[in-house]
């Protein structure tokens, strides 16, 4: 027998989780987390049948499921976002394959892949050639060859719901992070050691050079996207505000 899950639309889960728990960030934490538990093994149950249908006549599927960012869940000054923070847990993306020329087992931890490393590991997965302009680089040498990177460097950053203005700007010389934001969650933090942030490491006298080199990005890339944002900037109408809304990015 299946097991009911509660399950409610993404844009009603902050509305619901503090209407149903009160004031305390504890019940509001615990119950959103129950809800989208719920949601993640209503969808996993559904690909489940989804994936038997397909490959009953036997015909071989290339399986594959990414998510485009994390959430917060309450999980850090108890937000529930994903746009306006650099924040790993709303950051990182869920990458799963399953099919011809992927491995069955294998699970790549530590490894610094990025979004943009999806297209070029699936045009690498089915042998076809890789395009001249593509962003990404393929990770199919982490389990064919060996060939795992394990430098990388890139910038992340967030803007507010009403796409005005830079919330957040992170640089990344993998496996440390450099986060600028509020006051409060500012830091300098080493992923692999300690993947959801939790100790600073900014007054580590031996990453000084590193952290300034951090810094450095931030600046020139805070200048560029401030420019930018400012060159698009304008009033959202109420459908566009309510669209934000159902996607989680405004309450």
């Amino acid at each position: 027998m299946e097991r009911q899950i509660p399950s409610i639309k993404w844009k009603s889960l902050n509305r619901v989780a503090k209407s149903n728990s009160g004031d305390d960030p504890a019940d509001v934490f615990d119950l959103a987390l129950d809800y989208y538990r719920g949601e993640v093994e209503f969808m996993d149950r559904e690909l489940g049948k989804l994936k038997k249908a397909v490959e009953a006549d036997g015909v071989p599927v290339l399986w594959v499921v990414v998510s485009d960012h994390g959430e917060g869940l309450y999980q850090r000054r108890r937000i529930l976002a994903h746009a306006g923070f650099g924040l790993e847990h709303q950051l990182r993306i869920l990458w799963l394959m399953n099919g011809p020329g992927v491995p069955a087992g294998p699970r790549l931890d530590d490894v610094p892949a990025l979004i943009h490393d999806v297209g070029p590991t699936l045009i690498d997965v089915v042998g076809l050639p890789q395009l001249k302009d593509a962003e990404g680089i393929s990770l199919v040498g982490c389990w064919q060859r060996d060939e795992c990177p394990t430098t990388r460097s890139w910038l992340a950053h967030g803007v507010s719901p009403t796409l005005d203005r830079l919330t957040a700007i992170a640089a990344y010389d993998w496996p440390l992070k450099r986060l600028r934001q509020a006051p409060d969650l500012d830091g300098t933090y080493n992923l692999t050691e300690d993947p959801w942030e939790r100790t600073d490491l900014s007054h580590k006298p031996d990453l000084e050079g590193e952290m300034d080199r951090l810094e450095q990005l931030i600046e020139e890339a805070s200048t560029e996207l401030e420019s930018q944002l400012g060159a698009n900037r304008r009033q959202l109408s109420e459908d566009e505000r309510e669209a934000l809304r159902s996607l989680g990015y405004l309450d």
